[in-house]
């Protein structure tokens, strides 16, 4: 029973990796594309592939800020909050229905919970990116058409704008104002949203400071682009929808079925659960429902 627990934290890992092979290939052709527009030798870029193949110490000091950012503002209270209810939830899910010792249960369950819940805050903090962010391009297409500078454009954008977004173009108009490098500040801003719209944003900001050129233009550009991009996950969530409903019932019936059977039929569920006859019936439900996912998953993902 013990390594069966280990299940959702072995999809987990593989999803992640996944998620992350994905991205890296998209953000690998966006260089190359940046790479043949700009068509020179530049010392920096803000996209710089070699940032992508840091030592593992970078690497965890870059995992630790991006953690830091996801739980601010207050995280030693979100924490607090977190490890609050997900001990409560897992002790009575031990009492309840696994029964497997409150040390086995929290040792593999917080990290596990923990590890959902910065997901869920990564995904939060994307979908706020992408709600505000055709904003920002909007409110900064029309300063640049009244003939402010991009230093004032950017500074005109925080001001107008109460999110994290403003918040990040006020502080980059700061920086640039008391004199910071153009790149080491797109660098910076980068790495606080690692979307690929923003990286092409940072890029596009960088080449044209470097070589000039019709930045409003651009920024219109890249603005349609995110509208029609935005309006084809819209299309392909609807269409999708109907299946992602399903397979969530599907899922849940299993879980269900266990709830009902623990109080209905104390002895067919302990049969099923602990009992060395039993398990076979609980492991080939448990596989099912993962090949089910995975198959799932392969699918809807072949709709991006």
């Amino acid at each position: 029973m013990m390594w069966l627990a280990l299940f959702p934290l072995v999809i987990l890992v593989i999803g992640y990796w996944w998620e992350k092979k994905k991205v890296s290939r998209n953000i690998e052709a966006h260089i190359r594309l940046e790479l043949e527009t700009a068509k020179t030798e530049v010392t920096k870029t803000v996209i710089n592939a070699d940032k992508f193949d840091d030592g593992w110490k970078v690497r965890i000091k870059t995992k630790y800020k991006n953690v830091l950012s996801l739980l601010s503002p207050n995280p030693a209270r979100k924490i607090g909050l977190f490890m609050l209810i997900a001990c409560i939830a897992l002790y009575i899910l031990d009492v309840v229905l696994i029964n497997q010792g409150i040390i086995i249960i929290y040792s593999i369950g917080l990290p596990l919970g923990f590890t959902l819940f910065l997901i869920k805050l990564n995904q939060l903090q994307a979908s706020r990116f992408k709600k505000h962010f055709p904003d920002a391009l909007n409110i900064l297409s029309g300063a640049l058409s009244s003939g402010q500078s991009i230093i004032h454009a950017f500074e005109y954008v925080g001001n107008q704008m109460d999110n994290e977004v403003g918040e990040e173009f006020k502080l980059m108009s700061e920086r640039l104002l008391i004199g910071e490098d153009p790149d080491d500040v797109l660098e910076r801003s980068g790495e606080k949203f690692p979307y690929i719209e923003y990286f092409f944003f940072v890029s596009t900001i960088r080449i044209n400071l470097s070589r000039g050129g019709q930045l409003k233009e651009i920024i219109n550009r890249i603005n349609r682009i995110m509208f029609e991009a935005r309006s084809i996950d819209k299309k392909k969530s609807a269409l999708t929808s109907e299946a992602r409903a399903s397979a969530k019932i599907i899922a849940a019936l299993p879980v269900i079925f266990l709830i009902i059977l623990r109080f209905t039929s104390p002895e067919n569920y302990n049969f099923v659960m602990f009992e060395e006859g039993g398990k076979p019936i609980f492991y080939y439900v448990l596989i099912s429902e993962l090949i089910g996912f995975i198959c799932l998953s392969l699918i809807l993902r072949g709709v991006d």
